[in-house]
């Protein structure tokens, strides 16, 4: 049932209008429905507001279109700032972009969304609009107050986004500080103006939204980014490691085969072996044989963080015998077998302990 007078949803019993004040104790009451557009298939139980994931389908489609603009419109200010300005001076394309980044999405939802039109590409597809508080189109500097309000919304890490599940109007954070509206195409904005609040949502509908919201919008992303990001990087690092390990291979057999010969490896070096000290790895600057102990640098297109750094490879015997088992980095030799020092060679290691196969891992 809605106002006679003003057009408000008031319940059943009631006796006054809570908006306008006028009495309700008429049976002409019920008979009372709000105005609509034409065609509009409005009924006295539907409210005109957009819910969650009409708004995050207009979103998803929006952020399509306005980063393609951004990058023709980069384009062509970074190509054609760059003409004018002469060859090697003036803007580049990577700065037309930034300048896109800027302006593009702020003139993009101010300029639409104030049109005519009242909506964005993502909203005309998902039949939407935004409107003042009063179902009518919303200004310029209104619709610039609310792009930037987004910020807002985006600070409270997405929770300001998430509200439009559970509040009276189906309002964003960011509707709410600019007093707008996102609602379904077909309602006029006299439905709009004389709407009541949108149906409550249960307390764990409302959780499970914010949740969501959070863990898949920028701050979730965020979080998994910080996650990923340095994980993959470890690997990475480790994958490196390990081929520089295998490109160590022919010089720990040529060193052993050495010392199966009788040869003491205190006299075993590259030069006496003939050994080249450039290895066939991209991350590998160079592998040395001193004093029979193997010595990896790693280099060239290495990761910083191992960059100049280095894996010794240290020859172990066992008994008297020539068999020969290798102790890797901060890693002792294997049970049974004594380095061919007596000095402990593994703070000459200076790869973090994190990026090394477990052989070479301290206490691996």
């Amino acid at each position: 049932m809605y106002c006679p007078n003003c057009g408000t949803a008031i319940t059943a019993g009631q006796k006054f209008c809570a908006k306008c004040g006028a009495n309700l104790d008429t049976p002409s009451v019920a008979a009372v429905t709000p105005p609509t557009a034409q065609g509009a298939p409005a009924t006295t139980s539907e409210v005109p507001y957009s819910g969650f994931w009409r708004r995050a389908w207009a979103w998803l489609i929006d952020s399509v279109v306005f980063y393609a603009v951004i990058v023709i419109v980069g384009i062509v200010v970074g190509l054609v700032a760059g003409a004018v300005a002469g060859k090697g001076a003036g803007l580049g394309v990577r700065e037309g972009v930034l300048i896109g980044l800027l302006f593009v999405p702020w003139l993009y939802y101010a300029l639409m969304e104030s049109s005519s039109v009242q909506a964005t590409v993502g909203k005309l597809v998902a039949g939407i609009k935004v409107t003042d508080e009063a179902g009518r189109r919303i200004t310029f500097g209104r619709a610039t107050g609310r792009y930037f309000a987004h910020i807002l919304s985006g600070f409270t890490l997405g929770v300001g986004y998430a509200m439009v599940v559970f509040t009276r109007h189906r309002q964003a954070l960011h509707d709410m500080i600019a007093g707008t509206f996102v609602v379904r195409r077909e309602f006029s904005p006299e439905y709009v103006e004389s709407a009541g609040p949108a149906p409550r949502v249960s307390p764990v509908l409302a959780t499970f939204a914010v949740l969501g919201v959070v863990l898949l919008g920028p701050f979730g992303i965020g979080i998994l980014a910080a996650i990923a990001i340095p994980a993959y990087q470890d690997y990475t690092i480790r994958v490196q490691i390990t081929e520089g390990l295998n490109a160590a291979a022919p010089y720990k057999a040529a060193v052993a085969e050495a010392i199966a010969q009788g040869q003491p490896p205190s006299a075993l070096n590259s030069e006496q072996l003939q050994l080249p000290e450039t290895a066939q790895s991209k991350y590998v600057r160079s592998i040395r044989v001193i004093s029979g102990i193997v010595e990896i640098t790693y280099g060239g297109s290495a990761n910083s963080l191992i960059s100049g750094k280095t894996v010794l490879l240290v020859p172990a015997m066992a008994g008297t015998g020539q068999t020969v088992a290798w102790a890797c980095g901060h890693h002792g030799p294997p049970e049974g077998f004594t380095p061919v020092t007596e000095k402990d060679l593994s703070e000459y290691t200076t790869v973090a302990d994190k990026f090394l196969p477990t052989l070479c891992k301290a206490g691996g």
